[in-house]
């Protein structure tokens, strides 16, 4: 074998092995993406997978991610590091946000050309897909600025080969991965081919890690609102072990349920998880109000500020928990002041039926005695007619008539 096919058979089972290496650093990225990390510990983790997979010596990510438009930076060496900077964004002509900084320079116009797809691929640096990438940047920015020293140069330190790689989350989010090396002309056109398909699967990932999160988020949402189902149900508890037991089940509900306590006012009375909430300006309430009137609140805090990648600390489907708990409590007080009201009526009319049975037996008691005292006055009557009566006698049938008379008025 010449050693010109010695070379190309070289070239080949190298090509096909970063082939298979690439893929399986995609399969990695993905399968951690399905674990629904929070964001940071998923911009740490990929981070760390393109230094160690790349031998870089540095990897950045440019990402718009709804409102949060920010700059990720890893290195490895000489200590592993991580820096995050929120980024003024810029528009394209589509009016998409676009994660670059509107100074002018020779690289942020670079970026905003790649994010907005606006590349022309017969000009240098330029490949097919819209990637940008070279092995010697000074030479690159010099024949882009024109000068031999570019202002950029100071900006982007000691490093010479440079790849610029976009890639798509969704419709309205977009990111790009900047791979850099102090080393000349590390990069070659195989790899930076592999990247281009990396830096999609990173995209892909981030999308799936998103909907992961929430889909995670709204399971947690779905099992307080289910527990607070269970509890209501629960044969003779007290209003006051069901507000307990609701002030116990939100702060797993919460997005970061380590740093969260709930409490629950009704009728200024407190119930709160864990037993000694504190209050902070970090809140999130809801209303309780029954017919017309506030009667309480339902309340969430954070002992802390919200984490540096995430632009609100409470979301819009937090507060619709909290609004949803609030309906529910406010549909259990409605129940338990209708049950009160029921039993109140019942015994209202179990106190009237036992009126009208004393009466019924009252009227025939009446029934029973007129006709013995009516007797009764009839013979004092004419015994006190009779003549040679004594007059004591006479006096003492007078007061058995009165006592007569006076009987059958209390039993008419």
């Amino acid at each position: 074998m010449t050693g010109k096919s010695s070379r190309s058979v070289d070239t080949k089972a190298r090509a096909s092995k970063r082939s298979h290496d690439f893929s399986a650093l995609s399969r990695r990225i993905l399968q951690f993406a399905n674990r629904g990390a929070p964001r940071i510990e998923f911009q740490r983790e990929v981070s760390r997978m393109l230094i160690r997979f790349s031998g870089c010596d540095a990897v950045e990510l440019r990402i718009t991610d709804g409102k949060l438009h920010y700059r990720w930076e890893a290195r490895m060496e000489p200590n592993e590091r991580f820096q995050f900077e929120k980024l003024p964004y810029i528009q394209d002509e589509k009016g998409l946000a676009l994660p670059c900084l509107p100074d002018g320079s020779s690289l942020e116009q670079t970026c905003k050309i790649l994010l907005g797809g606006n590349f022309d691929s017969s000009y240098p640096y330029f490949t097919k897909t819209g990637s940008f990438w070279t092995g010697n940047l000074k030479e690159a920015l010099s024949s882009q600025t024109g000068e031999e020293t570019p202002p950029d140069l100071a900006s982007i330190g000691d490093y010479s080969s440079l790849a610029m790689i976009p890639f798509v989350i969704d419709d309205n989010n977009n990111g790009l991965i900047q791979l850099k090396s102090r080393e000349k002309n590390f990069f070659t056109v195989e790899e930076i081919e592999f990247y281009e398909g990396v830096a999609q699967t990173i995209g892909i990932a981030m999308a799936g890690r998103r909907a992961q999160t929430k889909l995670r988020e709204r399971v947690k949402e779905l099992y307080c609102l289910y527990g607070i189902a269970r509890l209501v149900e629960e044969p003779g508890i007290s209003l006051k072990k069901i507000l307990q037991g609701i002030a116990d089940l939100l702060p797993p509900a919460m997005r970061y349920p380590d740093i969260a306590s709930a409490r629950i006012i009704l009728d200024d009375k407190d119930y709160c998880c864990p037993p000694r909430c504190t209050e902070t300006r970090y809140r999130l309430a809801a209303d309780i109000v029954v017919d017309g009137v506030k009667r309480g609140v339902v309340e969430v805090f954070y002992s802390e500020e919200k984490p540096e990648l995430e632009v609100e600390l409470f979301i819009a489907e937090e507060q619709s928990l909290l609004d949803a708990v609030a309906a529910q409590l406010v549909l259990i007080i409605e129940r338990r002041q209708w049950e009160a009201e029921r039993t109140k009526l019942e015994e209202q009319l179990r106190h009237a039926d036992r009126l009208a049975t004393l009466g019924q037996l009252a009227a025939g008691v009446a029934h029973e005695l007129n006709e013995p005292l009516g007797a009764i006055l009839g013979f004092a009557q004419l015994a006190r007619k009779s003549d040679g009566l004594p007059e004591q006698a006479r006096k003492d049938m007078r007061r058995i008539e009165n006592a007569a008379l006076h009987a059958r008025e209390v039993v008419k």
